[in-house]
């Protein structure tokens, strides 16, 4: 699972309905380069339409074939959907500004990004205030 909207599994990158792509996908060894100041790629946008866009991200890394109406009635679409709907149920969201605990997390684990840590076996949160969450020492 990349997001709520994109999921890669194997060699297929499913994309939802509706998913707005940045840049068309049509980046790539030879576009854009210094020979196209006047066309900036991030200008350009596509949206995948009613049943998304499918990528076979080995054969077209730029991903500039979209396959899905050629999956449309084989099953790869519905696995794809299914398993992706799947892990988009275990997405939670948490306000980050009401648990001080996260936030020292972000800042003491992934450099002040945010990333998992209520379940970590080799993390503990202090209940002081002065003393800040971080890795157990080695048993």
């Amino acid at each position: 699972l990349v997001d709520q909207t994109t999921y890669l599994s194997g060699v297929w990158k499913y994309v939802a309905p509706n998913t707005t792509l940045a840049g068309d996908a049509i980046g790539g060894p030879d576009y854009p380069n210094a020979s196209s100041p006047d066309d900036p790629i991030a200008d350009r946008t596509a949206t995948c339409g009613p049943h998304g866009c499918l990528f076979d991200v080995l054969r077209d890394p730029s991903e500039t074939t979209d396959l899905v109406l050629d999956h449309l009635n084989d099953g790869l679409l519905d696995q794809l959907r299914a398993e992706m709907a799947a892990q988009v149920a275990t997405i939670f969201t948490v306000d980050h500004d009401d648990d001080p605990a996260c936030l020292q997390a972000a800042a003491d684990l992934y450099h002040g990004f945010y990333g998992p840590w209520r379940n970590l076996s080799d993390f503990r949160v202090s209940s002081s205030s002065e003393s800040r969450p971080g890795p157990l020492p080695p048993a």
